[in-house]
C-alpha cells in the first residue's frame, strides 16, 4: 500500500511516496538528518547543497566500510569451513583405509 511521508531537510519540504513501512522510512530519514546535522556542525558549512552531498558521501562511505567488514568475515568463515571440510575428508579417508 503506497503511503505519502512528509520530509523536511535543509529547509526543503516535499513528500515521498513509498510502499515501505512508514516507521522504517522515518528511521532512514532520521539517520540522514543526523548525518546532515553532524556535517553542519562539524564542518561549519551553511550551503544546503554541499551539506546534502557531503552527507550522502559520508553515508555511502559508512555503508561500503560495513560491506567490506562483512566480506572479510565471510571470507574468513569460508576459509575455516574449507579447512574443517578438508580435515573431515582426510579423517574419513583414513577411516575407510
Amino acid at each position: 500500500m503506497e503511503r505519502s511521508i512528509d520530509v523536511n531537510i535543509l529547509g526543503t519540504s516535499f513528500k515521498i511516496k513509498t510502499d515501505e513501512n512508514p516507521e522504517y522510512v522515518k528511521s532512514v530519514l532520521e539517520l540522514y538528518k543526523n548525518k546532515v546535522e553532524h556535517i553542519k556542525t562539524t564542518l561549519d558549512i551553511d550551503e544546503p547543497i554541499k551539506i546534502a552531498i557531503l552527507s550522502g558521501i559520508m553515508l555511502a562511505d559508512e555503508l561500503m566500510q560495513k560491506d567490506t567488514e562483512y566480506s572479510k568475515k565471510l571470507r574468513k568463515n569460508t576459509e575455516e569451513i574449507e579447512q574443517i571440510a578438508e580435515k573431515l575428508i582426510k579423517e574419513i579417508d583414513q577411516a575407510l583405509s
